[in-house]
């Protein structure tokens, strides 16, 4: 099994407090260099890091979470886009000036997305 099956990966831009948020706030974990057939935790090893830009110098680090985790936040930050979609395909919400029917343009009389 990859290592890619087990954690979900992602380079962030190391400004302040950037990381220290995506790390002690949220499940992320910053991946080391001491073994690059194996990543480890950044605790036994200095930090993985690629230069972003550089006029400025800034660096992003390398992040990585148990696919589990990153699912799971994956199917909650999804949940008001379908809140939405949902909302669409139900067809028109009256507006406020009342205006519905003949005095609105609806394709068709109803919403058509996702048909």
């Amino acid at each position: 099994m990859k290592d890619e099956d087990n954690f979900a990966y992602r380079w962030v831009n190391d400004r302040p407090g950037r990381v220290h948020q995506m790390t002690k706030q949220d499940d992320w974990d910053v991946v080391s260099t001491d073994r690059p057939d194996q990543l480890t935790s950044a605790a036994e090893g200095s930090v993985m890091k690629r230069a972003v830009d550089k006029a400025t110098g800034e660096n992003a680090v390398l992040l990585r979470k148990p696919r589990p985790y990153f699912e799971a936040d994956r199917l909650e930050k999804q949940k008001p886009v379908d809140a939405i979609e949902k909302a669409l395909r139900q067809g028109p919400a009256p507006s406020s000036e009342g205006i519905s029917g003949s005095e609105a343009y609806v394709p068709g009389g109803k919403n058509t997305i996702g048909r």
